[in-house]
């Protein structure tokens, strides 16, 4: 159960980190807005995994 938590989690600042550093650096419009909606997808399955996790105990 914990290892799908952390996983989850590790996920989540690899995105965030990924994110971040393109996000700053200098691209266009479009790779920022991909990457955007890749956060937001990886936010979204986080979220899921965290409301399954707590459902199932």
């Amino acid at each position: 159960m914990k290892k799908i938590f952390l996983n989850g989690f590790v996920l989540l600042v690899l995105t965030v980190m990924i994110g971040l550093v393109t996000y700053f650096s200098d691209i266009s419009l479009t790779n920022k807005i991909i990457i955007s909606i890749l956060i937001l997808l990886g936010l979204g399955i986080y979220i899921k995994n965290v409301l399954d996790q707590k459902m199932k105990k």
